[in-house]
């Protein structure tokens, strides 16, 4: 090439380029070089690296371990398929907070074996993780929140008010989880601080925990009202519960008023013993079945059999 050739480009919409470029100097060269984009497919399944995942970003599901501090330990298998339904049909509409591997185990060190080689842990959102595992596609849409990550009372705190505003986190659940958070920070007033509510709430939740085994399952179950339920763990003693509640659910009861009878309801039969004192009239040319008759109007059957029994003596 013979020095100082001069050559014209025509690379249309290249305008940071001038018209006319010296190639005879390699330093004044362009560099011209093509950067070639990953196929779709390799954006499809390859994991975004810890480093630079944000919000709502889709990696493999695998890449996402559980909260191995998740309170939440029932889960309705019907209501997660459904879920899946929907999530193949509309798409993952909420990412899971999550925070990466790095900065969860620099707040829980103990728990490596727990997460695995996962790349990020779950804030919260263990029913869309189970929901999309069931999907072919097992891709996650998560947001990465390192902040939540700050130290053991923040994780923790996050994982309550998240889990607090979803479905199937009972009272029970509810309240192991703010005790866990109660013990990371310190004290219950701490605790209120961390998820902005007033010291005596974090208290009353609490008292559920004083119930015993069987007082808990019934309020899983939703047999005992949550205010009962608290106001049992808060003043009564574990060994008295549930006889406590059983005889307050008695009480309950009857206070309950009984809707009125029908209008053309027959009257109700008489109970109980008869007076003690009756009046009994019959005519002087009355027969026996008369007589009979009168008596059983006002006698029990017992003592008519007793009087009967008393006139065939001898």
């Amino acid at each position: 090439m013979a020095s100082g050739r001069r050559v014209q480009l025509g690379l249309g919409g290249l305008d940071d380029l001038p018209d006319v470029i010296d190639v005879s100097s390699p330093a004044a060269r362009p560099d011209l070089s093509i950067q070639v984009a990953p196929a779709v497919g390799d954006l499809e399944t390859r994991p975004v690296p810890a480093e630079s995942a944000g919000h709502g970003d889709l990696v493999d599901i695998d890449e996402v371990a559980r909260n191995p501090l998740n309170q939440r330990k029932k889960f309705d298998e019907a209501k997660i398929a459904k879920l899946a339904a929907s999530i193949k049909a509309l798409t993952q509409m909420h990412a899971c907070p999550v925070v990466t591997r790095k900065a969860f185990l620099a707040i829980h060190p103990d728990l490596e074996t727990a997460v695995g080689a996962a790349g990020y842990v779950l804030v919260a959102g263990e029913r869309r993780w189970r929901a999309v595992s069931l999907l072919g596609d097992r891709q996650l849409k998560i947001s990465v929140q390192d902040e939540l990550a700050a130290d053991e009372g923040t994780f923790a705190a996050a994982g309550v008010t998240e889990n607090d505003n979803r479905e199937d986190f009972g009272p029970i659940e509810e309240a192991e989880a703010i005790l866990d958070l109660v013990n990371r920070v310190g004290s219950g007033k701490a605790a209120a601080e961390k998820l902005g509510v007033s010291p005596p709430l974090i208290t009353q939740r609490l008292h559920l925990l004083n119930l015993t085994p069987q007082m808990r399952d019934l309020v899983r179950d939703g047999e005992i009202p949550i205010e009962a339920a608290r106001e049992i763990g808060r003043s009564v003693p574990a060994g008295e519960q549930m006889q406590f509640w059983l005889t307050q659910r008695w009480q309950d009861a009857k206070k309950v008023p009984k809707p009125p009878p029908p209008p053309d309801a027959p009257a109700p039969a008489r109970r109980g013993r008869p007076p003690s004192k009756v009046r009994i009239e019959w005519s002087v040319d009355a027969g026996p079945d008369e007589i009979a008759r009168e008596l059983r109007k006002v006698l029990d059957s017992r003592v008519v059999q007793e009087l009967a029994d008393l006139l065939q003596a001898d």
